[in-house]
């Protein structure tokens, strides 16, 4: 049998299987040391912000990519501060809204004075004080998608020092595994029924069938991360499955119960963000934001329904630990 090796979809699949062994490897490099994911998802978040600074023309409004990575230094830099001091959580927010504040009034300080961003204000005939203001709602966009987004990765992977061993990890497979399969039952089942589409003027290839599909999909995702990482719930519990059951209340149904609705939830916000990360490539006029991964395009090609499953699990994960 002939394979072109040179055809899209070769290359799509390769890239595939390429991403998911990094991913599996990022994961459970854990084991060797938990800092090592965290650097993995630090490359991730600045090469997205990247990505999305370069899709929006943001430097044109004046932000540079160096105030952003400057600023994911200083908030990581307090994050690691506050687990070796063991800050209380309500003086780590303040200090990491703090770190935000700064950079938002020095890019609007910066542009502010420039002479350069003047004359560039003058021949727009815009009020500069206005247009620097701008820029420092610019930089703060970018902060919040998709850097918090994809960051939010980084305190679930540090959770298991409020819980128990391999609960982080659990959270963790659950994004990746989400995602993906909810990205994989969406293709497969809208080329094979394909019907309506789902937003058309957005993402022209994406179906109603598709949807209903990843939705299936997300499910399965969340259901096979479960059964693979603490069992079937037979015999004695081990320590994390035990951990969810007394955490969520009720027996291990009710576990799987909530792992269902992670599962959709999840699925749902997964190609919510993949239409928004469409919606941002529409507007700025390109089909892809880079050609990092050849067959799927940049980074952020691949981390848009991430971002925003990411940030969900994470959240739930905290409140499950809190119960």
């Amino acid at each position: 049998m002939y394979i072109d090796w040179q055809s899209n979809i070769v290359k799509r699949l390769m890239t595939s299987f390429c991403i998911v062994v990094g991913l599996l490897f990022a994961v459970f490099a854990r084991m060797l040391s938990i800092w090592i994911f965290d650097a993995v998802a630090l490359l991730f978040a600045c090469v997205a912000v990247y990505e999305i600074m370069r899709a929006k023309k943001v430097d044109a409004k004046g932000v540079s990519i160096y105030y952003v990575y400057a600023y994911v230094v200083a908030a990581y830099a307090i994050y690691v501060l506050g687990l070796v001091s063991d800050f209380a959580v309500y003086l780590h927010i303040c200090m990491q809204l703090l770190v935000v504040l700064v950079f938002f009034f020095y890019t609007w300080i910066m542009n502010y004075t420039d002479k350069d961003f003047q004359k560039q204000c003058a021949l727009q005939k815009q009020p500069h004080g206005k247009m620097a203001f701008r820029s420092g709602k610019e930089f703060l966009k970018v902060v919040i998608y998709p850097l918090l987004l994809i960051a939010a990765m980084i305190p679930l992977n540090h959770m298991e020092l409020y819980s128990v061993p391999r609960f982080a990890t659990l959270g963790l497979v659950l994004i990746f595994a989400i995602s993906c399969s909810t990205d994989s039952f969406a293709y497969a089942v809208g080329l094979t029924m394909r019907g309506p589409k789902l937003c058309p003027k957005i993402s022209p290839k994406k179906t109603i069938s598709g949807a209903i599909g990843g939705l299936f999909g997300g499910v399965v995702g969340a259901l096979a991360t479960l059964m693979i990482l603490i069992g079937r719930g037979n015999g004695d519990a081990e320590p994390l499955q035990e951990y969810l059951m007394n955490q969520i209340g009720g027996g291990y149904m009710a576990v799987q119960m909530v792992f269902v609705c992670i599962g959709l939830v999840g699925s749902i916000l997964t190609q919510m963000g993949d239409i928004y990360a469409s919606w941002i490539k529409r507007r700025a006029g390109i089909k892809d934001y880079g050609h990092f991964l050849p067959g799927h395009g940049g980074a952020m090609d691949r981390l848009d329904g991430i971002s925003f499953n990411a940030i969900f699990i994470f959240v739930t994960f905290a409140i499950i630990a809190a119960l």
